[in-house]
């Protein structure tokens, strides 16, 4: 490749060089000749080759020289593919850098030729280019960077920085390399030379001094200033390392950057300076100090002024804050000279200047009392709202952050930053756009950056190793090797304590290497502080947005955050009150002054009438200042919360360490936003209710929302550290918080509690005054102070529970916080809240410690709950007793409430252990529950309640403490104690005030008797005692147990009498394996009867919970009976209770409620049923007196009979059941019962007709509950009628008649009835099925007509077949019309039978049924009335279609041998035959188609045309019943009748008769198509006619021509005709051919000159047309055989 691009550019030379440069062709000849004599092998063969021949280079150099652009474009390319083909003799390589300094001028192609070959020169050729060869390679690259043209200077730009760079490469690489031999070395440094050489003139062009190694003069700033930091960066230590590098930084490098930072007006050149300073200070620092110092000082001087140049300052700002992000470099420049004692304040000066710069123009920045939301005219403050909104769950009004009002104002990310900083923006000429208030986000970013590098050197030094302290090691090995479970909650607190580290000073830790840098550390923070604090106090109240307020608030806490940790507590202290004061409105004090004037006064002693009264009632909000509505907006925003959490994240850092001033300084701003808490509901409460316009209420933002969150996590997290705290830390913290409230404690100095509740004193307090700046104003609220300190004290106290329980740390934890407890739970002049919270904290503590403790094993002294827990309780008793009564109303009653509340606690916990403090737990017990001698009798003072109604509302909580007494300790009681367990029970059920007490006292009675069952043996008859003080033995017990449940049982609530019964029902079940009959019986009639009997006498009043429990009872009582009817036989006492039982249930029934009366009858036939299964049921069916108490129950109270508009269905079927059960083996005996099979039938049809079922049931699929008891009493009737079946089948008849005609009559309407009446259909289904099954066993057997009712039957069976496709509600799957049309066949098919046995029986109106029969087996008149969206699919109407036709052939059998074997009338006859006749008719018949009196004269106008019609011809919608019925009617003629009835001459009579009858319709039903036809068709011309018609008239030819007559009973025809009757009527079967014959050929001959189309079109070619066709060609055939000439009338 390389030889042909040789060899073209050579030819190129010679042909652009034959008129001038002639040295140029010549040269390029030899060199071409030189070339084509070498034989290329490859490219490095080549290579050696043209290297041998110096002379080959020759015409490219001199095409270089020429100065003509297309030799010179030539050679330089040349050139540049030798160079890279290291083709080039080393010996000639300042020629070829000549040929490329005469062409720097030349085109564009040129220069970019010579800028492509420099690089390979350097690469290919680096030993060979030193001192001169490189000073000139270097020049020609800046000579080309000096060019006008953009595409040059930039790419020679890059051409030289990366010649100067491989120079350095190679400059750097030296010490490294290998030393082979003298040349080698001799390189190398060359190599140095030249690197130090390059910088040391890029140096002296800074200063614009003359360079002395490379002509670079022409090489731009930009591009200076661009290779230096590059090098620098890159090689800087390696420059530095040699002194005249060094001494250039020094004299040329540093002052000239200096210059160009202060007098440049470039902005690029002014960037970049600044760039190599900051390099050069952040990695060089300690090699150029003073130099550097000069600079600084000039860069802090541009920073801390406003010019015209406002750039310049920005890039000094953007330089200061990439110093405070290198801490490594911050803290060698303060090293290097703040702490220098002649040296300048570098770091302090700037965070001075930050000052400054940071309040410079206040209206700016927004500069006010508190933060602010930066505005814009085209900004829009989506995080934070200007509105009032509620933090959920918080009850208190928080204000978002308030707006600025100018147009621009603040400082955002919108419009305060940059995309990219200035200084990254070098390549610009110009300076950018900076927004106005950039100056303060660079302000901000030095802050935020230095706090940042601070805490990211210090932090992770303060760590502490973790280990588990070696005592709690041996604890717990101690204490494992034991298996005790003594001390496992302190172990586990102290392990679990580790995630809150506490951090250690790193200036105190002696093996860190870092110790000198840490000094320094604190030595730059107490120079800075002040300046920090200052410059973030005005950003604090200045107008930020949610990004930078951020930032300040970490930088203000990881500060203070180091600060701690060096124990630097002056600027802790200030940073931390700081953080407090912006963690409140700025307004706070005029906000709590405005609501509350000044602190409530305290409340003077009150006796105990006005206590009473008084101690509850808080101040009237109509005392709050009206001023205060005004301040709501100015309440807590997102920001407050923000710094308050800040605060509390370092009390959480640094709280072991945190002095009483400085735990001050936390808690009284987090009490500070609890008050605006309190301030912020009050005074909204109070805008409320004064004016609605005032209100501001809005969503609250998602900020807000998430920052009150976030602060209270914190806040607990900031107690939950104080577990890991020393006793002396944690006493700091403690007494922070009660001397916040010093006001209201007691003035006695008994501070301690010791064992029996007594209280030792104790050595005063030292009391710290407060001190955050005035924030916390005197006027804030007394309640709110003391509700704050009592929660952090509260959750203090839940934290630090190991406490309570370690013998080391228990005496001063119980004096610490229970003491001061105490104090103020007594204090009857606090608030009554915070009294009461007081308590609460109190009995918390005890719970809590009791449950962490295990006292197993201990004794008095050593149990911390005995020693203190229950001494406790006692002394808040005693506290309150001692002083005043307990009102009703008093909060000390509520104090009591609690202490019972945590008694149950610790009892439940600790009840196995409490050993001789069950007497303190008795004592306090006894003083709640005050019933007669009842009263616990304990040493030491009784404490007494006042009132009644006090002791009623501690009735529950002293509940609570004998249930759990009863359920995990009830085993211990002795048999004495459990009457009065009883009476105990008896008062908590009886009590009308907590029905959730009464019953769960229910339940008790369970686990009570449980055990006294578990005692006994054999239980004794019940008798109610009449010993008031009850007999102790353990039956009587039972006894005594079981009436006091009863007694509840009458309860008035009926929830607390349910359970009553349910219990009494569960005890009575688990008692039954030990009772005997008697006993049993007893609990019947001494038990559930006189309670059954009591609700009976309450059912009748408004209330249905009397009612529901009657019911139950009534379950129960049915439940206990199933399962144990043989116990209940067996005893002598049975009958009896049977009796009062019915007489129970007899006045129960009485009072017409359908569910009693269900639930009733349902549980006398469960009953029944069980006493029949049982091994002695002999002796209740045996016994007469019993029976006919209940048959007179049954008989005299019909459900159906009572006139409520109520569904009574279920008390039908119930009542049904009951006969069913009660007739079972005693038929025969009930059957004896005057009138018994009437009061049956009465029973039946009322439950039939008067049912009233539920609203939405359908009993149309099947039979109703009721419905189908009703027929298993239908079965009951008819073995009761079976000598009586005709008046049995008449009744079904009857009852089949009413539902479905009557019932049934009308569609039934939507209703608000709440019950609705039955259809019956399902009922109605079945009994037909009966009357069927009743016909086939009847239909053997010689009085079926006696006993059938058959025509009855069959008007019955048209009736319903007649309410197909009706409104009637159908079953799909057995529709009624269907089961009563198989019942119609069926009846007509067993009457045949019967009728050909006795022939001479009269039936002279059954002729009349069998029409009316026939006539709804073929029509469907509801079908035809439905719009046709509405009717049945047509696959549905086919399988019906099917059934009727098969129900016609078996009516039709049935019926021509019944009416053929009678005297039927013939007008009954007729009727039979034109019932036929209409149904075979393809479509309805048009005017004059039929005769008028088609009955009488079918044959009138026989051949008589009507007028055309083209009409659309009516069609059926069942197309096969019409074929099927001509078939039938013409089987009527047919001869083969006579073959039927041969032997029988009478039969044969009348069955002639009946043909004769029909021969007239035979021949009308064929004559009709084709009249039709002849009138109709010559109106349509080539229109075919309908295929309905046209088929049908196919059909009926066919048809008749296949048929062979009876030629008798055609005479009359013939005659009426006046056909000639002795050739028409003749022996072969076709007379009736022979009849139509004449008008058969007329209308053959119509037919035959139709119009038709051609081709085939025709509608007489389709397959009916040609049927026609056929059948009339076919006709004369048939006729012609054997028939001699015509003589008919019409012929002639």
């Amino acid at each position: 490749m390389t030889a042909a691009f040789l060899q073209s550019e050579l030819v190129s030379l010679i042909s652009d060089s034959k008129r001038k440069n002639n040295d140029v062709r010549t040269a390029a000849e030899r060199s071409l000749t030189d070339l084509k004599a070498i034989s290329v092998t490859s490219e490095t063969q080549l290579a050696g080759d043209l290297i041998r021949k110096s002379h080959f280079i020759d015409p490219f150099l001199l095409a270089c020289k020429s100065q003509n652009v297309k030799l010179a474009s030539s050679g330089a390319a040349s050139l540049q593919r030798l160079v890279a083909s290291t083709a080039i003799p080393r010996s000639r390589l300042p020629d070829i850098l000549q040929s490329f300094e005469e062409a720097v001028s030349l085109a564009l192609e040129v220069q970019l030729k010579i800028l492509q070959t420099l690089p390979f020169l350097l690469q290919l050729y680096a030993e060979d280019l030193h001192g001169e060869a490189m000073s000139r390679t270097l020049g020609v690259s800046a000579d080309l960077s000096s060019s006008k043209m953009s595409m040059v200077s930039s790419t020679a730009g890059a051409t030289f920085q990366q010649l100067v760079a491989a120079v350095f490469e190679r400059a750097a690489n030296t010490k490294t390399a290998s030393r082979q031999d003298d040349e080698d070395h001799d390189n190398k440094a060359k190599d140095r030379e030249d690197a130090l050489a390059v910088f040391i003139d890029l140096c002296a062009l800074l200063t614009e001094r003359q360079t002395r190694f490379a002509r670079l003069e022409n090489l731009p700033p930009a591009s200076v200033l661009e290779t230096l930091e590059s090098l620098l960066a890159s090689h800087g230590d390696f420059v530095l390392r040699y002194p005249g590098a060094h001494k250039a930084c020094e004299s040329s490098l540093i002052p000239g950057l200096s210059a160009l930072i202060e007098n440049s007006a470039s902005f690029g050149i002014v960037a970049r300076a600044f760039r190599i300073l900051f390099t050069l200070t952040s990695q060089h620092l300690g090699s150029l100090k003073t130099s550097i110092a000069e600079a600084l000082k000039i860069i802090l001087k541009i920073s801390d002024r406003v010019d015209n140049h406002k750039w310049r300052r920005i890039l000094g700002l953007e330089f200061f804050r990439g110093l405070c992000s290198d801490y490594d470099a911050l803290s060698n420049v303060f090293a290097a000279y703040d702490l220098d004692d002649g040296g300048p304040d570098i770091v302090s000066g700037l965070m001075a200047s930050l000052v400054r710069t940071a309040s410079e123009d206040p209206s700016l920045i927004g500069l006010g009392r508190q933060s602010t939301i930066p505005t814009s005219m085209n900004a829009d403050s989506s995080g934070e709202t200007a509105g009032t909104a509620d933090v959920p769950g918080s009850g208190m009004a928080v204000g978002s952050v308030a707006q600025a009002t100018n147009a621009t104002t603040g400082i955002s990310a919108e419009w305060s930053t940059m995309p990219t900083p200035c200084l990254d923006q070098f390549d610009r000429s110009a300076p950018p756009e900076v927004p106005v208030t950039y100056v303060y986000t660079l302000v901000l970013g030095c802050t935020s950056a230095f706090s940042d590098g601070l805490s990211k050197f210090v932090m992770p030094l303060s760590m502490p190793k973790r280990k588990l302290p070696s005592k709690i090691e041996d604890l717990e090995a101690d204490e494992m090797s034991e298996g005790e479970p003594k001390r496992r909650s302190s172990i586990r607190n102290a392990l679990g304590s580790q995630k809150y580290q506490q951090l250690v000073n790193p200036l105190t830790r002696q093996d860190l290497g870092q110790r000198p840098d840490i000094e320094n550390c604190a030595k730059m923070i107490e120079a800075c502080w002040p300046a920090i604090l200052a410059s973030c106090s005005t950003f604090l109240n200045a107008a930020l947005d949610s990004y930078f307020y951020h930032i300040l608030v970490r930088t203000v806490q990881k500060l203070t955050q180091v600060s701690g940790v060096l124990e630097l507590f002056t600027p802790r202290d200030a940073l931390l009150t700081t953080l407090a004061k912006v963690s409140v409105p700025a307004n706070v004090s005029t906000l709590m002054n405005a609501l509350y004037g000044t602190k409530l006064a305290l409340q003077p002693e009150a006796n105990d009438e006005q206590e009473t009264h008084d101690v509850s009632k808080k101040p009237p909000v109509q005392n709050t200042p009206r001023q205060s509505v005004d301040l709501i907006p100015q309440t807590l925003n997102v920001r407050n919360l923000l710094c308050l959490r800040a605060l509390l994240n370092l009390g959480i850092a640094l709280g072991p360490t945190l002095s009483e001033s400085a735990w001050t300084i936390v808690f009284q701003s987090l009490s500070q936003v609890e008050a605006l808490m309190s301030v912020g509901t009050t005074a909204r409460s109070v805008q409320t209710s004064t004016t609605a316009s005032d209100t501001n209420d809005g969503p609250a933002p998602t900020t807000l929302a998430g920052e009150f969150s976030a602060v209270d996590v914190a806040r607990k997290r900031m107690i939950e550290s104080t577990k890991t705290y020393s006793d002396s830390a944690l006493k700091s913290v403690c007494k922070a918080l009660f001397e916040m409230i010093e006001d209201v404690m007691p003035a006695q100095s008994v501070d301690s509690v010791g064992k029996n509740g007594r209280l030792r004193p104790k050595a005063p307090i030292h009391r710290s005054t407060r001190s955050v700046s005035g924030n916390w104003a005197k006027t804030a609220t007394l309640d709110i102070e003391v509700q704050f300190v009592l929660k952090s004290i509260g959750r203090l106290a839940s934290v630090n529970l190991y406490r309570f329980e370690n013998d080391g740390s228990a005496a001063a934890s119980w004096d610490l916080i229970v003491a001061p407890l105490l104090r103020l739970q007594s204090n009857s002049r606090l608030q009554q809240h915070s009294r009461l919270q007081a308590a609460t904290i109190i009995d918390g503590i005890v719970v809590e410690s009791s449950r962490s403790q295990s006292t197993e094993g201990l004794d008095a002294e050593e149990s911390m709950l005995l020693r203190y827990g229950i001494p406790a309780f006692g002394k808040q008793l005693e506290n309150i007793t001692a002083r005043t009564a307990i009102s009703s109303i008093g909060v000390e009653l509520e104090i009591i409430q609690l202490m019972l509340g945590a008694l149950e606690n610790v009892v439940g916990s600790r009840g196995e252990s409490l050993k001789s403090g069950w007497n303190g737990v008795f004592q306090i017990l006894g003083s709640v529950v005050d019933k007669g001698g009842l009263r616990y009798k304990a040493q030491g003072p009784e404490y007494s309640l006042s009132s009644a109604e006090a002791r009623m509302k501690l009735y529950p909580a002293a509940f609570k403490v004998v249930q759990l007494i009863v359920s995990d300790f009830l085993s211990t009681l002795e048999d004495q104690s459990m009457s009065a367990l009883f009476d105990l029970f008896e008062a908590f059920g009886s009590q009308d005030t907590d029905l959730n007490m009464s019953l769960t006292t229910i339940a008790l009675f369970w686990n009570a008797i449980t055990l006294i069952l578990s005692r006994c043996d054999r239980l004794s008859e019940i008798t109610i005692p009449s010993d008031p003080e009850r007999s102790s033995s353990i039956s009587n017990l039972w006894q005594v147990g079981l009436v006091d449940l009863s007694g509840l049982c009458k309860d008035n609530r009926s929830d607390a009498r349910t359970a009553a019964m349910r219990m009494l029902s569960k005890v009575i079940e688990a008692s039954i394996s030990k009772m005997p009959s008697e006993t049993f019986n007893s609990c019947f009639s001494m038990i559930f009867l006189p309670l059954l009997d009591f609700y009976s006498e309450r059912c009748s009043s408004q209330d249905d919970t009397w009612r529901q429990s009657t019911l139950n009872l009534i379950e129960d009582l049915t439940k206990h009976i199933q399962g144990n009817a043989t116990l209940l036989i067996e005893a002598e006492g049975f009958p009896k209770t049977w009796l009062q039982l019915i007489q129970v249930f007899t006045h129960l029934l009485k009072t017409g409620n359908m569910r009693t009366l269900s639930t009733t009858f349902s549980s006398l036939s469960d009953m029944i049923v069980a006493f029949r299964q049982s091994e002695s049921g002999a002796k209740f069916s045996g016994n007469e007196k019993l029976l006919r108490a209940t048959w007179s129950l049954w008989r005299d109270l019909y459900p159906a009979s009572l006139e409520v508009e109520t569904p009574n269905q279920e008390a039908l079927a119930a009542h049904a059941g009951l006969l069913v059960e009660l007739t079972a083996g005693n038929l025969e005996r009930i059957a004896g019962y005057k009138d018994a099979v009437n009061d049956i039938m009465t029973f039946i049809t009322k439950s039939v007709y008067e049912a009233r079922h539920e609203r939405y049931t359908m009993d149309v699929n099947r039979v109703s509950p009721d419905q189908e008891r009703i027929l298993q009493i239908l079965g009951i009737l008819q073995r009761l009628m079976r000598e009586n079946k005709m008046d049995y089948a008449q009744y079904l008849l009857y009852i089949i008649r009413k539902l479905v005609v009557e019932t049934n009559r009308d569609p039934p309407q939507a209703g608000a009835m709440a019950f609705r009446k039955p259809t019956g259909i399902a009922f109605a289904t079945a009994c037909i099925g009966n009357l069927r099954i009743l016909i086939q066993a009847a239909s053997t057997a010689e009085d079926f007509i006696k006993n059938i009712p058959a025509k009855a039957i069959i008007d019955l069976s048209a009736t319903s077949a007649g309410t197909k496709y009706s409104h009637l509600p159908f079953n799909p799957s057995k529709p009624l019309w269907q089961v009563a049309s198989l019942l119609g066949s069926e009846c007509l098919t067993a009457f045949r039978s019967h009728c050909i046995e006795s022939p001479h029986q009269q039936f002279s109106d059954i002729g009349d049924s069998i029409n009316a029969f026939l006539t709804s087996v073929l029509s469907t008149p509801h079908l035809e009335a439905l719009p046709p969206d509405n009717r049945p699919s047509s696959e549905k109407i086919r399988i019906d279609t099917d059934f009727d036709i098969l129900r016609l052939h078996e009516v039709h059998a049935a019926s021509h041998m019944i009416l053929t074997h009678y005297r039927t009338s013939e007008l009954t006859l007729r009727q039979y035959i034109l019932t036929l006749f209409h149904h075979c008719l393809v479509a309805r018949p048009w005017y004059d188609d039929l005769p008028q009196d088609v009955t009488n004269n079918p044959l009138e106008n026989f051949t008589t045309l009507r007028r055309g019609s083209v009409r659309r011809p009516d069609l059926p919608i069942r197309t096969r019943i019409y074929s099927e019925a001509l078939k039938t009617l013409l089987s009527l003629v047919s001869s083969s009748l006579t073959d039927k009835h041969s032997g029988n001459s009478s039969d044969q009579n009348l069955t002639l008769r009946l043909a004769t009858l029909a021969a007239p319709y035979t021949l009308l039903r064929l004559v009709l198509p084709l009249k039709t036809f002849l009138a109709d068709q010559p109106l349509r011309y080539l229109t075919p006619p309908p295929a309905a018609l046209l088929a049908d008239l196919n059909m009926t030819l066919n048809t008749y021509l296949s048929l062979r007559t009876l030629d008798s009973v055609f005479m009359p025809c013939a005659e009426a005709l006046g056909c000639n009757t002795a050739t028409t009527i003749q022996v072969d079967g076709k007379s009736h051919l022979r009849i139509m014959y004449s008008f058969i050929q007329r209308f053959s001959d119509f037919w035959h000159k139709l119009p038709r189309l051609k081709k085939g079109h025709a509608w007489q070619d389709r397959p009916d047309g040609q049927g026609v066709e056929a059948a009339l060609k076919r006709w004369r055939e048939v006729v012609a055989e054997g028939w001699g000439p015509l003589s008919h009338p019409e012929q002639e």
